[in-house]
């Protein structure tokens, strides 16, 4: 009887887990760690990265505000370029790096891409 593959499957499942965790995005610091490793070449690097920054892009782009925050990325932006503002933003202001992620995201892409409304 051979136990390889099911036992494969097991350090898998007990790994899963923990590597999902360590994806999560909590605050402007975890964000920060998370955004340091994008690289646009590979599809899996920075992927809580881009995808947090970019579905509250999404939010802000509908019209909606995010913790009072609003704004208004041109039609098309590239996600690379709103990964960027937010990096940047981080780099700019470590004293806010204990705010929510979704705070500091907001006040990122709206000081970037203010609205003219």
């Amino acid at each position: 009887m051979n136990i390889r593959f099911p036992l494969a499957t097991l350090v898998i499942a007990v790994m899963l887990p923990s590597a999902v965790a360590a994806q999560v995005v909590t605050d402007g610091k975890s964000l920060r760690q998370r955004c340091a490793t994008v690289q646009w070449t590979s599809p899996s690097a920075g992927l809580a990265c881009r995808g947090y920054i970019g579905a509250v892009a999404d939010i802000l782009t509908d019209g909606n505000k995010v913790y009072g925050q609003r704004a208004c990325p041109p039609p098309g932006a590239k996600r690379e370029a709103l990964v960027k503002a937010v990096r940047d933003w981080l780099g700019r202001h470590p004293d806010l790096l204990q705010q929510k992620a979704s705070v500091v995201t907001a006040q990122a892409l709206a000081e970037m891409y203010p609205c003219e409304n």
